[in-house]
C-alpha cells in the first residue's frame, strides 16, 4: 500500500486591497492620524505661547484679539442705544468708552459705547469685522444708534509695509472668514491653503510660535540687559496682571494700562517713548507707511469704502473718523494735505457718510501722544473720547427723537 501523501492545504486567500472596505479603513486611519497630529500641534503651540512673557505673548498671539472681538460682538447686541467705534490700534488704545459715555450724559445723551479697535488690521479684515458685528445685531433684531469707522490714511497708501504684517493679517482673515471670503480665496490656491492651514491650527501660526520660542529660550540662557524702557514696560505689565475686575482689558473693548497703581510707571514709560531718540526710531519704522506724503492706492481706498458700506445696515447713523497724529513726528506738505482732502471727499461722496477729520486738530499736541501715532492715556485718550462725544451728541439726540441722522 503506497504511503499516504497529505493533501497540501489550499493557499490562504490574499487580502483584497482594492475593496471598498479596505479603502474605508485606510481613509479612517488617515483621518484619525491627521486629527491627532493637528490636535497635538494646536496644543503644543497654545502651551508654547501661554508660557511666553505676558506682553510678548499678547503681541504674538493675535488669535486672542479675534476671540475677544467675537465675545464683544455677542455682548454689544444685547445693549440698547449703542455707539460702536471700530478701527485700528489707534482706536484700540485711544478711545475710552467710559469717558465718551460720561461726556455724552453731560450733553443730555444716554448711550453705551464700545471700543472695537484691533491692532494689525487692513480694510479686508475691517470689512469682516463689520460683517460679524452686523450679524450679531441682526440676530437680535437690533441696530446701533451710531457706528463710527476709523479711516487711517497710511493703510490706504502704496507704502503700507510693516515687518510681519502679512502674517498677522492672514491669521485674522482665517479666523474671521465668512462664506464669501472662502469663496474668493479659491481663486488663489496658495491663499486658500494658507487660510485653511491657519484655520485648522486655530489661528496659531508657526511663523509666530517658532521665533517666539527661540527668543524665550535665548533670553533664558542669556538674559538681555535691563534697559530703562524695558524695566518700565515690565513694571506696567506686571501691575496689569493684578487679579481685579477693573483690569479686564476687554471691558467694553477698552485697552487700559493707566490705573492708580501704574500712573508713575506709565508716565515714565510715555516720557521715554516720546524722547527725540525714540521718536527718531519710530519715524524710521513708519517711513515705510508714507505718513508724510500720502500717495494713496486706488485698491486700498476702494476697500475702505466697501468696509464703510458693510457697517451701515446695522446702525441708524454712521460716521467716518480720522484720528490725530503726532505733529512732532510728521508734518504734511500742502500737496499731501490736498491728496488727503481729496480722498476724504471721495469717501464722503461714495458712502454718503460725513467725515470727522481730527488728523490735524489743534486741540492735540505732542504731549498727548505716547509715540508718533498713538494717543497716551494721560491726556490724549480722554481728550479724544470727549471730543467725539461733543461732535456726535447732536446726531445721537436726533436719532433718539426719530428726526433722522
Amino acid at each position: 500500500m503506497p504511503p499516504h501523501t497529505p493533501t497540501p492545504a489550499p493557499p490562504s486567500p490574499r487580502p483584497d486591497h482594492s475593496g471598498p472596505w479596505f479603502a474605508a479603513r485606510a481613509l479612517a486611519v488617515m483621518v484619525l492620524l491627521l486629527a491627532s497630529s493637528t490636535a497635538f500641534a494646536r496644543l503644543l503651540m497654545r502651551v508654547t505661547m501661554a508660557a511666553l512673557p505676558r506682553h510678548e505673548g499678547q503681541y504674538l498671539l493675535v488669535r486672542r484679539q479675534v476671540e475677544e472681538m467675537h465675545a464683544l460682538s455677542e455682548t454689544v447686541a444685547g445693549d440698547r442705544r449703542l455707539v460702536l467705534l471700530l478701527g485700528s490700534s489707534l482706536v484700540e488704545r485711544g478711545f475710552a468708552p467710559r469717558v465718551f459715555d460720561s461726556r455724552a450724559r453731560e450733553l443730555g445723551v444716554d448711550v453705551t459705547s464700545y471700543n472695537l479697535g484691533i491692532s494689525y488690521v487692513d480694510h479686508e479684515v475691517e470689512r469682516l469685522i463689520d460683517r460679524r458685528v452686523c450679524a450679531a445685531l441682526a440676530d437680535v433684531g437690533h441696530r446701533a444708534a451710531l457706528t463710527a469707522l476709523e479711516f487711517m490714511p497710511f493703510q490706504a497708501t502704496y507704502q503700507n509695509a510693516t515687518p510681519g504684517r502679512d502674517e498677522f493679517l492672514a491669521v485674522r482673515i482665517a479666523l474671521l472668514a465668512d462664506a464669501p471670503t472662502w469663496g474668493a480665496s479659491l481663486r488663489s490656491p496658495s491663499k486658500a491653503s494658507q487660510l485653511f492651514g491657519l484655520r485648522l491650527l486655530g489661528g496659531q501660526s508657526p511663523q509666530f510660535t517658532v521665533p517666539a520660542l527661540r527668543k524665550a529660550l535665548d533670553d533664558a540662557l542669556e538674559p538681555p540687559p535691563m534697559t530703562a524702557d524695558r524695566a518700565l514696560i515690565e513694571g506696567v505689565y506686571r501691575l496689569d496682571g493684578l487679579p481685579r475686575p477693573a483690569w479686564n482689558a476687554t471691558r467694553r473693548g477698552e485697552d487700559r494700562l493707566l490705573f492708580p497703581e501704574t500712573r508713575a510707571s506709565y508716565s515714565e514709560l510715555t516720557a521715554w517713548r516720546t524722547r527725540s531718540e525714540s521718536l527718531d526710531e519710530e519715524r524710521q519704522r513708519l517711513g515705510m507707511a508714507d505718513l508724510a506724503q500720502m500717495h494713496f492706492e486706488e485698491k486700498r481706498v476702494a476697500q475702505f469704502i466697501e468696509a464703510a458700506r458693510a457697517l451701515q445696515p446695522c446702525s441708524v447713523s454712521s460716521r467716518i473718523v480720522v484720528l490725530p497724529r503726532n505733529t512732532a513726528c510728521f508734518s504734511l506738505s500742502s500737496d499731501a494735505r490736498a491728496r488727503l482732502e481729496e480722498v476724504l471727499r471721495r469717501i464722503e461722496r461714495e458712502t454718503g457718510l460725513r467725515v470727522i477729520d481730527l488728523y490735524e486738530a489743534p486741540e492735540f499736541s505732542s504731549r498727548d501722544f505716547e509715540d508718533c501715532t498713538h494717543l497716551n492715556e494721560l491726556s490724549g485718550k480722554p481728550m479724544l473720547s470727549a471730543i467725539l462725544a461733543d461732535r456726535t451728541a447732536g446726531l445721537l439726540r436726533a436719532t433718539s427723537t426719530g428726526t433722522g441722522p
